[in-house]
């Protein structure tokens, strides 16, 4: 900081990025921040020399810097009350105006927010929200057993809080720097016969809300996703043949399912709208409530190791592979979108082999691993060839 006081006006000296000093004739030492808005050259206060040293004058800088990085004016009024924003006001913002409009999955965003989030900051103000909070919060899940759900909840968090930031609701946001805990895996779980067998009986004698119970083994006769089971309803049941419509699908195609006459035992007759009715009014349940029923009253009594719904999709296709089905087949019947040459000019829809593909995999759960009574199963052999 030795630089000659000068004769008249003042010196400015740059430090880089935006950080200049500013010398008076009397001495006076300031540090300052310059940037370029709509064509416009700002300059930005950011402390005297030296109550404000370099290394913190830089430190602003940088502050300001990635403000301007994000589209942010530095010099923008913040909004009223600011200060006043709580993570929890913040919260009911991100879902009402960004979550709700846009996720499928919001009820997620909600459930995640509720348990491993307001609990702890409700009350605090978003802007103090630091980097150690973070992994504060991360690590506690982290140690009781939930690493996955410690990746979840950051990007959850992240979303919110940049969410904030491009609503001008808060100046910047500390999370972005913050990496996860645990490494995200692909899934590969799939249950052995043995567990099929376990998860299937030990499901009736549960207590389970019997909707439920149907909605699990759907998703392992059918190979379908869980969400799209939650839904069905049977106005889009035509004889054996469910379709389920565009809108209500993982990538936006309709797709048929050939019930087979498992299936449609499970599903059964009456006059109820959805299927997978909730308890208390004809209305279709969440498809997350599979989950929480199924390890709040499920697996512990079954003697099987952890696994979620989607698991049993799985399932049903390693099966459907086993029992000698191509790749091609079983994409078909997981509706999984077809990439390359062949998708775009292969018409043939493929629905006599998913149809033989989901009898004989019934009959494969039917007889061999569930080992259903000689009368069911011949049953169910009748029923296939209608």
């Amino acid at each position: 900081m030795n630089i000659p006081l000068p004769e008249k006006g003042r010196k400015i000296k740059t430090e880089g990025d935006g950080l200049y000093i500013i010398i008076s004739p009397k001495g006076m030492r300031k540090w300052q921040f310059t940037y370029r808005w709509e064509q416009q050259q700002n300059w930005i206060d950011l402390g005297k020399y030296p109550a404000v040293s370099i290394k913190e004058a830089r430190k602003r800088a940088r502050e300001k810097q990635y403000l301007v990085d994000q589209v942010v004016n530095p010099l923008a009024e913040p909004p009223p009350n600011d200060s006043k924003l709580t993570v929890g006001k913040l919260a009911e913002v991100y879902l009402d105006k960004w979550a709700k409009p846009r996720k499928k999955s919001f009820r997620e965003d909600i459930r995640i927010l509720n348990q491993d989030v307001l609990p702890y900051w409700k009350d605090r103000h978003a802007d103090e929200i630091r980097k150690k909070d973070v992994i504060e919060l991360l690590e506690r899940m982290y140690n009781r057993g939930a690493p996955i759900g410690s990746n979840n909840t950051l990007r959850l968090i992240k979303k919110m809080f940049n969410f904030a930031v491009e609503r001008d609701l808060l100046e910047f946001s500390a999370i972005n720097g913050v990496k996860q805990l645990a490494k995200n895996r692909a899934r590969d779980r799939v249950l052995s016969d043995e567990e099929i067998r376990k998860f299937w009986y030990g499901l009736d004698q549960s207590s389970m809300y019997e909707k439920l119970k149907v909605g699990m083994k759907l998703i392992l006769v059918t190979g379908q996703r869980p969400g799209e089971v939650a839904k069905m309803s049977r106005s889009e049941i035509n004889g054996s043949w469910w379709t389920i419509p565009g809108e209500r699908v993982k990538n936006g195609k309709t797709q048929k399912v050939y019930l087979s006459a498992l299936a449609l035992e499970l599903i059964g007759e009456n006059s109820e709208e959805y299927v997978i009715k909730t308890r208390w009014d004809d209305k279709p349940i969440d498809s997350l409530s599979m989950a929480h029923a199924l390890h709040r009253r499920g697996i512990e009594h079954m003697g099987i190791e952890y696994f979620r719904p989607h698991d049993l999709r799985r399932t049903a296709a390693t099966g459907i592979a086993r029992i000698g089905y191509s790749n091609e087949v079983i994409g078909r019947v997981l509706n999984h979108t077809p990439q390359g040459v062949t998708a775009i000019y292969n018409r043939y829809r493929y629905e006599d082999k998913m149809q033989e593909a989901l009898i004989e995999w019934s009959e494969y759960l039917a007889e061999k691993v569930l080992k259903l009574p000689e009368k069911e199963t011949r049953q169910i052999g009748i029923d296939f060839q209608i």
